[in-house]
């Protein structure tokens, strides 16, 4: 694939990708917490379309834009107001330019399995057990590396081949010990993100933040947007490759039911991520063995409309509440048990 035309499609990912970050919608799932660019990306005005963070000054209700445009100081009171209406308390941030909590957000969002390695100067690599598809790594920066901003992080991304592709990936998600490729990119304080706010942008750099998008095995390849810059690397950049580890998983459930709250059996569960299903229970229930991450459910009933479609579902904790598709009919439509 040449590359303009690879890192065109993962442009496009990158954009699908940077929708409403919240339990059961299609984008990367994310709390409206980090920063203020982030937070208003996400927030929605009155008429439910999308507000951009950097463009508080086009959507307020200021009499004079022109004069705010040239007076920062009203810029940052509005974005601010804007954000923190839309969002709530920003957890993390105790002024318009300190910073007191910051997150390193890692995702994968490719078909693959991936392992992270990312190190700061003075303090001990982060290396991540293995993400499969739809997991994610989150940490506080401050406990992984000792301070709030590194001076600089290096990144390091290693893709893994499945060692059993013929089995299913629910069954055995065994790895083969040596990645097929890697990348590496290096991110700067000051350039990459940074500890105070940008008054001529209006953000705060609260978040680091890696989705893997794309990986390939055939091109040894790792596709990724790392802090909005969008990369696609081939071969194998990095060095002394860190053996995979197994993720600790617990259990992401749901129940399927009718119009009359009734439990729909042998209701087919589609975990997209991997190309793989489960059945409903004889009370509608499902149970998908999972690490920390966020995946996109659909609940298959034929000939029956069911809500939500498919789309994302965050998986953060065992406390998190069960995950409900309701079947648009008012029978129990009788689906045969699948075969072993």
């Amino acid at each position: 694939m040449h590359p303009t035309v690879a890192e065109g499609t993962l442009r496009r990912k990158a954009t699908e990708l940077n929708t409403g970050r919240s339990r059961g919608t299609d984008g990367p799932i994310s709390d409206c917490r980090l920063s203020i660019s982030d937070c208003g990306s996400r927030a929605r005005s009155i008429d439910n379309r999308p507000r951009r963070g950097i463009s508080y000054a086009r959507q307020s209700s200021i009499r004079n834009p022109q004069s705010a445009i040239h007076n920062p100081a009203v810029l940052l009171v509005v974005a601010l107001a804007a954000v923190v209406s839309s969002c709530g308390p920003l957890v993390g941030i105790v002024s318009p330019d300190q910073i007191e909590s910051r997150f390193l957000e890692l995702w994968n969002r490719s078909a693959g399995y991936v392992v992270f390695r990312v190190t700061a100067p003075d303090a001990d690599p982060l290396v991540t057990p293995v993400l499969p598809p739809g997991a994610e790594f989150n940490g506080e920066v401050l406990d992984l590396f000792g301070t709030l901003c590194p001076e600089e992080l290096k990144l390091e991304i290693f893709a893994f081949s499945r060692a059993n592709p013929e089995m299913s990936a629910l069954e055995d998600e065994t790895l083969v010990s040596t990645p097929f490729a890697s990348a590496v990119v290096e991110l700067h304080s000051g350039r990459e993100y940074g500890c105070r706010a940008d008054v001529r942008l209006i953000t705060l750099a609260g978040r680091i933040y890696c989705d893997v998008l794309e990986v390939d095995e055939s091109a040894s390849a790792i596709g990724f947007v790392t802090n909005g810059s969008v990369q696609r690397q081939q071969g194998l950049q990095a060095d002394d490759p860190p053996a995979p580890q197994r993720p600790e998983q617990f259990p992401l459930v749901g129940r399927v039911v009718n119009l009359d709250a009734q439990p729909i059996p042998n209701v087919e569960i589609r975990l997209l991520d991997l190309n793989e299903s489960v059945f409903t229970d004889s009370e509608g229930r499902f149970e998908i063995q999972r690490p920390i991450g966020s995946y996109m459910l659909e609940a298959v009933v034929p000939e029956v409309e069911v809500t939500p479609g498919a789309r994302r579902f965050a998986h953060r904790d065992r406390s998190d509440l069960p995950i409900e598709f309701l079947a648009l009919t008012d029978i129990i439509p009788p689906l045969s048990a699948p075969e072993d």
